[in-house]
């Protein structure tokens, strides 16, 4: 490369500050272009509220659905809106004094008691309602229940009363069972497809049952250890007479039966007598039942046989 070549590469690759200026004179000037002019807008980062652009448009007001309650898009609206209302009032009392042992104070008052889970579901979504969601409701109202009444408003116990039932009005229907003219204890007993109706009366021990003897009608001595069941518990083999009427299924249904029908029986003579019975298990009736037949099997759960080929 020659030195002059050199030399105009260096002058054109200099810094544009470094050039000296060009002045344009009138007449040689190009034609200014025209630019439209931006407009001033006023721009702001806050985003309105819908609920402050909502009045302006009254025919949004008219034609939007809004839900009655603020829990409707929960699992269970009612139940979590009553949820909110106790622990509302739970919130607004909870400096107030309130009795330590609050649950045992609910077991012994005897004037109401709280709805059950069966009657809390007829006003909360029926199924929808979880064991474990009635257990923390029962919870939180024994706590507000807790509160020194004293201290609180109508309200307040407008709110309790609402899961209030009075034990007077439950029971009234309930007619207390007694021994009948002749003194006999009358009880019906029942396991799967059987039924049996029992009269106990003060005796020696006689059990008769369909007008045959025990062990004429259960030869196999665990049936006749399990009708037994309920007298050995009270200590009574020998001081009460059984007579039954049985119908319906086979030899353990109508043994068990028997057995559910002299535990009731036992109950109309001493009623003092059924913590004992009901540890013991006498007094409840076993609800198991046989279970039914599926498709494609050979009986409920047996499968039939494989075979390869």
């Amino acid at each position: 490369m020659s030195l002059r070549l050199f030399a105009r590469l260096l002058h054109t690759s200099r810094p544009v500050a470094n050039r000296a200026p060009r002045f344009i004179y009138p007449g040689t000037a190009k034609p200014a272009i025209s630019v439209p002019a931006i407009p001033n807008i006023k721009t702001s980062s806050v985003i309105d509220h819908p609920n402050s652009i909502a009045p302006s448009i009254p025919e949004l007001e008219r034609t939007r659905v809004v839900p009655t309650l603020e829990t409707f898009y929960s699992s269970n609206p009612i139940h979590e809106k009553n949820m909110r209302d106790l622990n509302d009032l739970l919130n607004r009392y909870a400096s107030t004094p309130y009795t330590i042992n609050s649950e045992e104070s609910a077991k012994h008052n005897k004037t109401y008691r709280w709805l059950n889970i069966n009657e809390y579901r007829l006003i909360a979504a029926g199924t929808r309602l979880k064991t474990i969601q009635y257990s923390k409701l029962v919870e939180l109202l024994q706590r507000l229940d807790a509160i020194d009444k004293q201290l609180v408003d109508k309200q307040f116990m407008a709110t309790l009363d609402r899961f209030k039932k009075s034990v007077s009005d439950s029971s009234a229907g309930a007619s207390v069972k007694q021994l009948d003219e002749f003194g006999r204890a009358i009880a019906v007993g029942g396991r799967k497809s059987s039924r049996a109706k029992v009269y106990l009366v003060r005796g020696d021990g006689k059990i008769i049952v369909n007008g045959e003897s025990l062990s004429k009608m259960f030869p196999r001595l665990t049936d006749r250890n399990k009708i037994l069941y309920p007298l050995k518990v009270v200590d009574g083999e020998g001081s009460y007479n059984v007579f039954v009427k049985c119908s319906g299924g086979g030899v353990s249904g109508k043994v068990g039966a028997i057995a559910h029908g002299i535990a009731r029986a036992l109950l109309i003579f001493n009623p003092l007598l059924k913590p004992r019975l009901k540890r013991a298990g006498a007094t409840t009736r076993d609800a198991r039942r046989v279970e039914r037949k599926k498709p494609g099997k050979v009986k409920s759960r047996k499968s039939p046989t494989w075979v390869k080929r």
